[in-house]
């Protein structure tokens, strides 16, 4: 009887640890860049990053934020493959990611090609939210790369009446 406990037991044992299940994480950078257009400077206040799981493999769907270097970068230094990371290296759980979620802050601003500056101005109906779609994994111990191209002649509508910012960006790369 004794032995038919102890081999229970064991059993029990191997079948409890054989059932836990351990939470796997992966890594993410986002970077950004900017395609060629027609200003002296095109600066964007980033605030925040966000990415949006579609189905985390540890139950983590939905929004989670990322620690990032927010801050006003000027687009036209981020030309013939330049570009920054907004954030670099965050720990985040196993899943597929479907959505980038940058916020925008208020100093956006553009150089003219005569030095002027104006103020860009985000519609309200965006939020200062901007969402890039796309489909990739965060795999187990890798990090995942996303290049965000900001095409800044494309995000402008700038005349005498108004300024106008909304934002063209596409995922340029991702990688593994």
């Amino acid at each position: 009887m004794k032995f038919l406990s102890r081999i229970l037991l064991i059993a029990f044992t191997v079948l409890a640890f054989a059932g836990c299940k351990k939470e796997q994480y992966g890594s993410i950078s986002i970077g950004m860049t900017d395609a060629p257009g027609d200003y002296l400077q095109i600066n964007v206040e980033i605030l925040k990053v966000d990415i949006h799981f579609a189905n985390g493999k540890n139950g983590s769907a939905g929004w989670m934020g990322l620690s990032v270097n927010n801050g006003i970068y000027d687009l036209l230094t981020l030309k013939n493959n330049v570009s920054i990371m907004l954030a670099s290296g965050t720990k985040m759980p196993v899943g597929n990611l479907n959505k980038i979620k940058l916020t925008l802050g208020i100093h956006n601003t553009a150089m003219l090609n005569d030095s002027s500056v104006v103020n860009l101005n985000v519609p309200p109906s965006l939020n200062s939210e901007i969402i890039v779609y796309l489909d990739t994994e965060i795999n187990k111990d890798n990090t995942l790369t996303v290049t965000l191209d900001f095409d800044g002649d494309a995000s402008f509508l700038v005349d005498k009446l108004t300024n106008i910012m909304q934002p063209v960006i596409k995922v340029k790369s991702t990688s593994h």
